[in-house]
């Protein structure tokens, strides 16, 4: 599995890429406008995993110090 940096990487050179999209017509614009915001999501969704891993990494050392 790839790390999460090179997912990051990967999906934001796509969301650069289709920003540079040119489209005609509302629906076409709503389409690629939702693609990108769904992108977007799961970027972010994969950096919050970071920070949870690194949260639930941290807690379970502390209570192992106990």
């Amino acid at each position: 599995m790839k790390n999460k940096e090179e997912l990051i990487q990967k999906l934001s050179a796509v969301i650069n890429a289709l920003d540079n999209v040119e489209v005609k017509g509302r629906v076409n614009l709503m389409n690629l406008s939702g693609c990108i915001a769904l992108l977007d999501e799961v970027c972010q969704d994969i950096v919050n995993m970071d920070n949870a891993d690194d949260t639930g990494k941290a807690e379970k050392q502390t209570s192992l110090k106990r």
